[in-house]
């Protein structure tokens, strides 16, 4: 009798041990398809949530860089896409991820050709519309990432969007005429300036896309770093030395600190435009970590 007294009084105390010292969730990523429309046009997208969280979880839009899409970037050693990764990621901590495809990529609606800083600006808002009316979604708790040009993207919305509470830039474009000029052609950006047309433009990496000039001309009405100037939010910049379409580095990505008033911090890796995400993880895994605990820390 007195041992199985003394088993009662060890359980009850090994129990209020347990439920004293709360141990680190890890939570189950669920994907759901979702789609909203902006002027008339369908926007598709992933939201992924933490399955099991009962309570308000902290979100952040995704958004993908030049001619990309919400699941491309296949990381090295994976079936996954880059946002794919960091969207279970993110899940497993309690954190609830929006990927789009802007209009005219990937699955939405609408012309590539017809794409636009500020079209892309509006979609960017559509989405924080979108998360604002989730009822898992602490309205107070929003952030983004945008890699290379929706990094730009990024750093607009944040200046125009008061909702935006923390932002995290990936090897962002920070002086349009420089990175597109070099990735378009500075031949192709001196005929769009004189004409209405769609022109056909050669790529840097190999191929050609076609553009609306509009895509041109906003490269001189579209700053990044005039924008990142209003806004006052936490900023993360993360960027590869070795970077050959946003260069030099880390200088380019070190100008939105200097036009940033707020709370930020830079990271510089050695590695290419995409983090070496083709032929590596390790670099790609730091990154996540270290933009996860940002999140954790300046939303939380």
């Amino acid at each position: 009798m007195k041992n199985r007294i003394l088993y009662l009084l060890w359980t009850i105390l090994a129990m209020t041990v347990a439920f004293a010292v709360p141990s680190q969730a890890i939570f189950t990523p669920m994907d759901q398809a979702v789609s909203f429309e902006v002027q008339g046009q369908r926007i598709r997208g992933i939201l992924t949530v933490p399955a099991e969280k009962s309570a308000l979880s902290s979100a952040i839009l995704l958004l993908h860089g030049f001619l990309g899409h919400k699941n491309d970037l296949q990381v090295f050693g994976t079936t996954e896409g880059l946002y794919q990764v960091v969207a279970r990621d993110f899940a497993e901590a309690g954190i609830v991820t929006l990927r789009i495809d802007f209009r005219g990529s990937g699955e939405s609606g609408g012309s590539w050709e017809e794409t636009t800083f500020s079209g892309q600006i509006r979609d960017a808002q559509a989405a924080i519309d979108f998360l604002t009316e989730q009822v898992m979604v602490d309205t107070e708790k929003i952030g983004v990432i945008g890699l290379s040009q929706g990094g730009l993207v990024a750093a607009c919305l944040g200046a125009r969007d008061a909702r935006v509470s923390s932002i995290a830039l990936w090897s962002p474009v920070a002086i349009p005429v420089h990175s597109y000029g070099n990735l378009l052609s500075f031949n192709t950006l001196e005929k769009a300036l004189k004409t209405d047309e769609t022109l056909t433009t050669p790529i840097a990496w190999g191929g050609t896309t076609k553009l609306n000039s509009a895509f041109f001309r906003e490269m001189f009405e579209i700053d990044p770093l005039a924008e990142i100037a209003s806004y006052r939010n936490p900023l993360l910049v993360a960027v590869g030395r070795d970077d050959p379409i946003v260069y030099p580095q880390p200088e380019s990505g070190a100008l939105f600190l200097t036009y940033h008033p707020g709370e930020e911090s830079l990271l510089v890796f050695s590695c290419d435009h995409i983090f070496n995400l083709f032929t590596e993880t390790a670099i790609l895994d730091e990154l996540i970590a270290q933009t996860l605990l940002w999140f954790q820390r300046t939303l939380e």
